[in-house]
């Protein structure tokens, strides 16, 4: 097969937490490739696995590095010869391995390239083939086949825009981005249909982030009267992105089966509105959003309408560094603008704007000209990339 194990970049010795493997210089010059296997049940270090190359087996100028994830099981890697000298290092992580399988083969001539099933998930330790691709990746990430990049939308509508004054593009009109993290609960006052046994919401789901600015998922059942308030959840939340109704006492046709009347969210500790769904649709509709810690979003897409015989302006922030909570803090920073328009649009930048991990995004609108006030819906496209 015109191959090679290298024994001295090979290993089957389990290494404790935060131990290092390091191979031996190895002369690899007369290969055109190399491949690297390994498989151990524990995360390594930050780029823990390297794949190294010199030209005089001391200084390692060129380096291949990847994270090997606890969940990952195994992984292979091929590459072909840079320079007269490999090793390859491992770098393990917290906790000590209870198995450890690494093996180095040196190739005579390239082998066949690394194939993988059509639906294997493809990850940032993947080796991948450089090639323009003929249509873009979409359908693979929407359907979760790369699992460091994901489509997020931000649906807001605010139906009563007023008159020369900006307001949040949301069900209220506002947004709340508080400092400390707290419990939440479905505000008393809500309608007595909309309750653990009624016949309209009987829980909702809220989605967010928590103090550390890590997803957070909570589901509150609906108090057995539904004028009443619900228990707060145990969960803590900083933020919070998405709010539905996730069981009905009623079949949902397209008379009924929903939510009876409105729905809010609030901060149990300052009683403070955090998102609304109102009456029949569901889920809340808000035009902001909060970027996880170790992500980058950007902004793919705008698609905006004001209604009829109105003209509205539209404007969104970025506040990045929500994290910090004492001065000196980030400022809120302007990364779009819309000026009178109405009726219906779509942008789809050529440069896409980017909101930093633990940061803020969101959308205002004021009415221009018109009479009374504007109801105006944005749709936002998000990329999401982990850093």
């Amino acid at each position: 097969m015109h191959a090679r194990v290298s024994t001295q970049n090979s290993s089957a010795a389990a290494l404790l937490a935060g131990a290092t493997f390091t191979g031996v210089a190895e002369d690899v010059a007369q290969y055109s490739s190399v491949t690297v296997f390994c498989a151990t049940d524990v995360a390594s270090a930050v780029n823990g696995f390297s794949i190294e190359f010199s030209t005089d087996g001391v200084e390692w100028d060129r380096v291949k590095q990847v994270d090997f994830m606890a969940g990952d099981g195994s992984q292979v890697h091929g590459i072909g010869i840079m320079s007269k000298w490999l090793r390859v290092v491992y770098v393990n992580g917290a906790a000590p391995q209870t198995h450890f399988r690494l093996q180095t083969i040196g190739h005579l001539h390239k082998p066949r390239d690394l194939s993988t099933g059509t639906e294997q998930v493809i990850t940032k330790a993947d080796d991948v083939t450089l090639v323009r691709a003929a249509e873009e990746p979409r359908t693979d990430i929407n359907l979760g086949l790369v699992d460091y990049r994901k489509f997020i939308r931000v649906v807001g509508t605010n139906p009563v825009v007023a008159n020369g004054a900006f307001e949040v593009v949301s069900d209220d009109g506002t947004a709340y981005f508080p400092t400390a993290a707290s419990t939440v609960r479905v505000r008393a006052g809500g309608d007595a249909a909309d309750a653990a046994a009624g016949a309209g919401a009987r829980s909702v789901t809220v989605e967010g982030l928590d103090a550390a600015w890590a997803p957070q998922v909570a589901t509150i059942t609906l108090n057995a009267n539904g004028t009443l308030a619900s228990a707060a959840t145990t969960e803590l939340f900083l933020r919070v992105n998405s709010f539905v109704v996730t069981a009905t006492g009623t079949y949902a046709t397209p008379s009924a089966g929903g939510n009876i009347g409105t729905i809010i969210l609030e901060d149990t500790a300052t009683s403070t509105a955090m998102s609304t769904i109102r009456p029949g649709l569901g889920l809340s509709r808000n035009g902001f959003y909060s970027s996880r810690a170790g992500v980058t979003l950007y902004l793919r897409r705008f698609a905006i309408s004001c209604s009829d015989n109105n003209t509205c302006d539209l404007r969104g922030f970025v506040r990045a560094g929500a994290d910090t909570v004492a001065a000196p803090f980030t400022p809120k920073l302007r990364i779009a603008e819309f000026i009178d328009f109405h009726g219906s649009f779509e942008q789809q930048p050529i440069a896409y704007a980017s909101v930093p991990e633990c940061s803020d995004f969101w959308l205002e609108a004021e009415r221009d000209t018109g009479n009374g006030t504007a109801g105006v819906t944005v749709f936002v496209d998000f990329l999401e990339q982990t850093n």
